[in-house]
């Protein structure tokens, strides 16, 4: 028997099973999207690994950060921003009458800071644990006492240490990060003290000199240098209520300490802007947990942990694949619905157009067929009509675009596969909606 003389009633019963497989499909596809935890544990795996970028990149993006605000820093009169270095030096015949160091050194000694003369940095205050400073970034090596800051100057951070180790650290950071701060030296005092123990054994003023000299390195107080109990506390004696901070070094049987007049403004940057904008994280600006909510809310109860494990602990979960759904008697992982059922629901689709093609040789019309057959792809009821329509075409499709939203795709597949999606329902759509005339 050719195909115009076979009995429709079989086709028409496949094809409503197709229909219903498609709806199916589609309901299925967007249970596993909207019930499972997968879409929750796979945005907080993305936002991880910007978190882990942004550490790992730490050096780079904070020496750019720095020098965005060389012309801040100018805009406050800083006075070692300008005019060329000069040499500082300290002469030493007055120690070397009290005896304080051998007649055979040098008649100068050459100054540099060791620590540097600015830095910027975040003032981290971690629940239950005193405030610290968390340095962003500070010029390499060492500066004479007046060297100026080159505009091309590089700033690496702190030589490959990682700032943040767990998500909790990183939350420390990230709401500190709005009140990005500098330090910068603004003016040194015009002479250094040297101590043996806690007193004050000579004054030395501070000279602009020219010739050799040996050269002596300043730790920088603000950083932790000079832990020393008895530099600290002769500090206290010699400090003026301008001078805050100081340099030191240890010198033979005593200290040297060169006090320093120090600024700590506010950088007027939002550095969690700037993070937002250069590494395209979703935002908005605010708490760790406006800004990471997925990553907030998944990983509450280990974040304590570092990012390896915590990495590792998504992986599996998103592994393990959520609860389990059952589609033509096979149980499949719902998130492998929801990242494969945009897929699923096309061959359904294709498979359901090409049946609907065959039913075009059959003589016999929908209205001779209705009361064989229960199907709304056949029936001439409006209402019918409409449904078969917005479950062939509009589901189908809203169901894909929902699935690609969600799955970890690549931009090409998630605009083609709701096209193609659309374009099958929409033949599909078209030949129902001419059958149930």
């Amino acid at each position: 028997m050719t195909n115009k003389q076979q009995p429709p009633i079989e086709l028409l019963k496949h094809l409503r099973a197709i229909h219903f497989l498609i709806v199916l499909a589609s309901l299925l596809t967007l249970l596993a999207i909207l019930s499972g935890p997968s879409g929750d544990v796979s945005a907080a795996r993305k936002q991880l690994e910007r978190v882990a970028t942004i550490g790992n990149s730490w050096e780079t993006w904070t020496k750019r950060f720095a020098l965005e605000q060389v012309d801040w820093l100018s805009s406050l009169g800083i006075k070692w921003l300008d005019g060329g270095p000069e040499p500082v030096f300290i002469e030493t015949q007055q120690l070397k009458d009290h005896g304080l160091i051998p007649a055979s050194e040098t008649p100068i000694w050459r100054l540099q800071l060791e620590g540097l003369p600015i830095y910027f940095f975040l003032s981290i205050n971690p629940r239950n644990e005193p405030s610290r400073k968390l340095i962003l970034a500070m010029p390499y090596g060492r500066l004479n006492v007046s060297d100026t800051l080159p505009l091309d100057i590089s700033f690496p951070g702190l030589g490959g240490s990682h700032p943040f180790a767990t998500i909790e650290q990183f939350r420390d950071f990230w709401e500190s990060a709005r009140q990005p701060m500098a330090w910068f030296a603004d003016e040194l005092a015009p002479v250094a003290h040297f101590f043996v123990g806690q007193d004050v054994t000579a004054t030395l003023p501070i000279k602009m000199y020219p010739g050799a000299g040996n050269t002596l390195d300043f730790k920088n107080s603000s950083l932790g240098g000079c832990r020393d109990e008895s530099v600290r506390a002769a500090f206290e004696k010699v400090r003026e209520e301008s001078y805050g901070a100081f340099f030191c070094r240890d010198i033979h049987a005593g200290s040297m300490i060169i006090t320093t007049r120090f600024r700590e403004p506010r950088i007027p940057a939002d550095l969690q802007q700037w993070l937002i904008k250069s590494f395209d994280l979703p935002g908005p600006a605010g708490t760790f947990s406006d800004s990471f909510a997925e990553l907030d809310r998944v990983t509450r109860d280990y974040q304590e942990l570092t990012l390896e494990k915590a990495r590792a602990i998504l992986e599996a979960e998103l592994a393990r694949g959520g609860e389990r759904i059952e589609l033509l008697g096979m149980k499949l992982p719902g998130t492998l619905m929801a990242t494969w059922g945009g897929v699923v629901i096309l061959m359904i689709q294709l498979y359901f157009w090409l049946h609907l093609r065959a039913v075009r040789g059959v003589g016999r019309t929908s209205k001779e067929l209705t009361n064989e057959v229960a199907w709304i792809g056949i029936y001439s009821d409006i209402f019918a009509r409409v449904i078969a329509l917005a479950t062939i075409l509009l589901l189908p499709f809203g169901t894909t675009v929902c699935a690609v939203i969600v799955a970890d795709v690549s931009a090409v597949v998630a605009v083609i596969l709701p096209l193609l999606v659309v374009y099958v329902s929409g033949l599909s759509a078209r030949q129902v909606w001419h059958l149930s005339e």
